[in-house]
């Protein structure tokens, strides 16, 4: 029998306590065997990018992973050092290990735009998707028009963390604290590295 997993991608740019928090929820609320946090080269649908390069991006997740059996870090994305798309990501988790069942964490601000999302049909037959909840936007009629198309949508119960990592490259390069808006380990990462203009770990 194949494992529950979920697949939560993103920039992690850097990765922050809201992300944590996701991974933690849907762990809990879908009952997931395993939650990969896969940190991606490039976006499509992403036209600024931070200052970390993707290997420190990458042992940021690294580092949050260390701190929950149930989480782990894939690399698939950043080896392939290409446009960074979902459903190439899902294949090649399929390939591997088929007789797992996939779950896509996206928050609901992606709900409403997934349909331009690559090949987001074949995403729809081969996952199921959790979504987080976001401020202002209508889910209820993206959750409609998705399963009217064959989408399996399970809505995760949980508070809105307005954390975001533009927010955190922005006090850091404003010289103000991210304590606690980041693992700690990830905290002490950022500052050693004088990652997003951070200070210098003392």
């Amino acid at each position: 029998m194949g494992l529950r997993i979920g697949i939560l991608g993103g920039m992690f740019d850097p990765i922050h306590i809201g992300h944590c928090i996701l991974a933690e929820q849907c762990i809990e609320q879908a009952d997931l065997h395993q939650c990969y946090l896969v940190p991606a080269y490039q976006t499509p649908l992403r036209t600024e990018y931070g200052h970390a390069t993707p290997y420190q991006r990458w042992m940021m997740t690294r580092i949050v992973a260390r701190t929950n059996p149930r989480v782990r870090a894939l690399d698939l994305e950043i080896k392939r050092k290409d446009i960074s798309y979902t459903i190439t990501t899902i294949e090649s988790i399929l390939a591997r290990r088929p007789q797992d069942r996939l779950h896509l964490v996206i928050g609901a601000d992606q709900l409403v735009q997934f349909t331009r999302w690559h090949r987001w049909q074949d995403i729809l037959e081969r996952a199921i998707l959790l979504v987080a909840p976001r401020a202002e936007i209508d889910f209820d009629a993206a959750q409609h028009q998705l399963e009217l198309a064959g989408a399996r949508i399970l809505r995760l119960r949980m508070p809105t963390i307005a954390i975001s990592s533009s927010m955190i490259r922005r006090y850091c390069a404003e010289g103000r604290s991210i304590r606690y808006m980041v693992h700690d380990h990830v905290y002490r990462y950022i500052r050693r590295h004088h990652l997003y203009g951070a200070a210098h770990e003392h």
